[in-house]
């Protein structure tokens, strides 16, 4: 492996993701002291260091090296999401990680990325758009969404499929083939609706109609808009919130931290995070723009995608704009998956801006 020098590094990135990281260890900490659970906030810190070892060897390395064994990756990462539904851990009724002794792996989170490599190199390696081109890229996505809505985790599979439309949509492809796209989801999507688990319908429901059953199926959405209320404009200080403090907003280390950092925090710390989270989206399609090669720039594009979708739905989620997934807050909500793989897409990024430097400035 030839490591490059640091000539390039994207302080943008760096200081956005650190800022981030701050944050939501500040909240996580509150969280582990007042219930009395260390474990989340050394987790937490344990998976940060990896996830910046590993951002750093992703950077080092040269990024266009990788290209030829993204179908290899995908491949594991398929077999991994296979994996988890024979060994894997079930947890509220669903099956999404497996564990190796006191380690817990998600690989759905894992497949996010290798699926925005896998898209990357096929849409980089394309030299004209045809009906059999669009068929095999549409059942590259299929595999694992299909896989991951059998765990099931309707959340992730949305990722996954907005993704490859953002990715599409930057490749330009012709009309006449979106026709095809609307075809497959005009037929794939009351097939999911029909399968929906009991429990993802009363979560749809529960938008609807989230003052139907307050005490129950609405409990987290109600307490998470009333946690965002509660911060006012100034906040009531990181430690301090009612909600989130008296453990009347469930799971606010994971899920529903953005409420947890709303009550801390107010209107202004909480825009502060929007602001840094669109921040690190702009500066990933900066990147992408000035980037030299096809599969740096669908690399890079991906990456932004993935992380505009995920803190849209989950901001979103938490104020009552839509229905209630595990779609984690990159770089803050706990969780060493996802925060991982989010730092081994900050080395990629890094990695592509290090080597089109010149263009870059």
């Amino acid at each position: 492996m030839r490591l490059a020098p640091p000539r390039g590094l994207d302080w943008y990135l760096v200081g956005c993701v650190v800022i981030l990281f701050s944050i939501g260890m500040s909240v996580i900490y509150s969280l582990s002291v007042v219930r009395d659970a260390p474990g989340l906030i050394t987790s937490q810190i344990i998976a940060a260091i990896i996830g910046c070892c590993v951002a750093a060897v992703v950077a080092a390395y040269d990024y266009r090296r990788a290209e030829s064994l993204m179908p290899v990756f995908y491949c594991v990462g398929i077999g991994l999401l296979i994996a988890v539904l024979f060994f894997g851990d079930t947890v509220l009724g669903a099956k999404r990680w497996i564990s190796f002794g006191p380690l817990q792996l998600q690989p759905s989170e894992l497949m996010k990325l290798l699926l925005v490599g896998l898209l990357a190199r096929q849409l980089a390696q394309l030299q004209e758009y045809k009906i059999r081109s669009i068929v095999g890229i549409l059942c590259l996505i299929a595999v694992p969404v299909g896989i991951v809505l059998f765990q099931p985790d309707l959340g992730t599979a949305a990722v996954l499929a907005m993704t490859t439309f953002i990715l599409l949509l930057a490749a330009k492809l012709p009309r006449r083939y979106w026709a095809v796209l609307l075809v497959v989801v005009a037929v794939t999507g009351p097939l999911v609706v029909a399968n929906l688990q009991d429990y993802q319908r009363a979560r749809i429901q529960t938008f609807l109609q989230p003052t139907k059953d307050p005490y129950g199926t609405g409990y987290n959405v109600l307490q998470s808009i009333i946690a965002v209320g509660n911060g006012g404009m100034w906040g009531q200080g990181i430690g301090q919130g009612t909600q989130s403090q008296l453990e009347f907003l469930p799971i606010a280390h994971t899920d529903f931290i953005f409420a947890g950092i709303a009550e801390a925090t107010g209107f202004f710390g909480s825009s502060i995070v929007v602001l840094l989270l669109a921040m690190l989206c702009v500066r990933a399609l900066f990147i992408a723009h000035r980037v030299r090669d096809s599969f740096g720039f669908y690399f890079a594009v991906g990456i932004a995608a993935l992380w505009l979708i995920q803190f849209s739905v989950n901001i979103a989620m938490n104020i009552g704009l839509v229905p209630v997934t595990g779609i984690p807050l990159p770089f803050v909500s706990h969780g060493g998956t996802a925060l991982v793989v989010n730092c081994a897409a900050l080395g990629l990024l890094q990695s592509i801006a290090i080597r089109n430097h010149q263009r870059l400035h």
